[in-house]
């Protein structure tokens, strides 16, 4: 907590937090003395002045960012009187209840406080880093979350407070005694034998697998759209083995929660041996893209950061998921693919051997015109661009004659794909001003119209 809050409140905490050390350890004893007795009825006094002290001054309170703290600071304060009453009136376990349930109520609420005040940093600190992110870990809505947690934590941790603070007394029983054997408690269904709390352990399971292969899939992703140096050393990257991991995490997670459950493997197989059944009733597309994704992770005809071309569209591969693969367009919208139409589509993988990518420009030039001279000059130009190539080199190759113009075809290398359009364009504006200056004209589709007079 230092650095995060004033001096005095710091005191008081460590205040509190010594005094249930002694408490805890004075708890231990078993066996009653004179001296006991009087040594809780010390601490149980320091506890009601500190807590009095915090109450009662109210300048410092307005540094105190999380107000509610007070409540368990005045019910703290109740406890510790009524086990110095007891005390007085020899009723001494009664007073030791008091005494220690009153400490340990505000060292859990100030601990649940600096565990929401962590899921706050934690969900700001998201909602920070997904505004200029794309990829994401959770479907969240970041941002709406503030300077506040969801009630659902508070909700949660009050729950929890309830149960640390209730297990000091015995009558607390009464309640915990009913719900541990409703959720130990054997159940049959048909020939099965379940209880609620393999239950809850099957799901909780289920759902911690799920989301360790989202945090695996996210941290071990490669950066998207981003430019590659110059060096062709070639760089080690998970791509569709993230696939392959996630896919053992899940079955990992899926055996595990059925053995909490307490299904026999052999059971486990006819509920394949089932769902083969539903497979034939609608379920085909489904496991077509869920085999199509198992066939893309092994045999890798494309890789996650691969730049493809599919149906026209260019994009990068973003992901590979079960069921489904995000390939990012140019556009900057994501374009969510069945992994067994990509499997089965006519894809171009511009990064399959090399990110270098052959574009061609054509130009139809006047005759007269000076062919050498205007190639030299595109090839200096070409020369200058650092983005394109010099191996494989420029190549200008006559195409055609027609009957107005010479078609000459321009065919040239660049390091990357993704660069093309641009590329073309400088180039287009280079060769714009070399013309320019020339006095080298573009061949315009020109038509000739004689008219004849007929006479009369």
């Amino acid at each position: 907590m230092r650095g995060y809050i004033t001096t005095y409140w710091m005191g008081i905490w460590l205040t509190i937090f010594t005094l249930f050390i002694f408490a805890g350890l004075d708890n231990l004893i078993l066996q009653p003395s004179r001296i006991e007795r009087w040594i809780m009825i010390v601490i149980a006094c320091l506890t009601s002045i500190a807590g009095l002290t915090a109450l009662i001054y109210r300048k410092p309170k307005s540094d105190l960012r999380e107000k509610w703290i007070l409540y368990p600071i005045g019910f703290m304060v109740l406890l510790e009187i009524l086990s110095i009453v007891l005390n007085s009136f020899g009723r001494f376990n009664f007073s030791k209840v008091f005494m220690v349930a009153g400490l340990s109520n505000v060292v859990v609420c100030i601990l649940f406080l600096w565990v929401i005040r962590l899921v706050n940093e934690g969900l700001q600190g998201a909602s920070t880093y997904y505004k200029s992110k794309e990829r994401r870990l959770f479907y969240l809505n970041y941002n709406r979350v503030g300077q506040r947690a969801p009630l659902f934590f508070y909700a949660l941790l009050i729950v929890g407070w309830f149960v640390l603070f209730g297990r000091n007394f015995y009558e607390f029983r009464f309640l915990s005694d009913p719900l541990n054997e409703f959720l130990n408690s054997n159940y049959r269904l048909g020939t099965y034998e379940f209880s609620v709390f393999n239950l809850i352990l099957f799901f909780i399971i289920i759902i911690c697998a799920t989301i360790l292969s989202k945090i695996v899939s996210f941290f071990a992703a490669d950066s998207q759209w981003v430019k590659k140096d110059n060096s062709q050393e070639k760089q080690f990257r998970l791509g569709s083995w993230i696939l392959l991991i996630r896919i053992a995490i899940v079955l990992i997670g899926f055996f595990l929660a059925f053995s909490a459950l307490g299904i026999p493997v052999e059971q486990i197989g006819l509920v394949i041996g089932a769902l083969g059944v539903g497979i034939g009733f609608g379920l085909q597309t489904l496991v077509n893209n869920l085999v199509s994704g198992l066939i893309l992770a092994f045999e890798k005809p494309v890789n996650v950061d691969d730049l493809i071309e599919i149906g026209g569209k260019t994009g990068k591969v973003k992901s590979i998921g079960f069921r489904s693969s995000v390939i990012g367009t140019a556009e900057g919208a994501d374009l969510i693919m069945p992994n067994g139409d990509l499997l089965n589509a006519h894809v171009t993988n511009w990064s399959s051997g090399a990110s270098r990518k052959r574009l061609s420009i054509r130009l139809e030039v006047k005759y007269g015109t000076d062919l050498d001279n205007m190639s030299a000059m595109i090839t200096e130009l070409f020369k200058q661009n650092e983005n394109v190539l010099h191996s494989p080199g420029v190549s200008i190759q006559y195409a055609s004659v027609s009957s107005q113009a010479v078609a000459v075809d321009i065919y040239f290398w660049v390091r990357s794909g993704i660069d093309g359009a641009q590329v073309k364009s400088d180039i287009f504006s280079g060769i714009h001003e070399i013309f320019r200056n020339q006095k080298i004209e573009l061949a315009l589709p020109m038509q000739e119209i004689r008219l004849d007079n007929v006479g009369e």
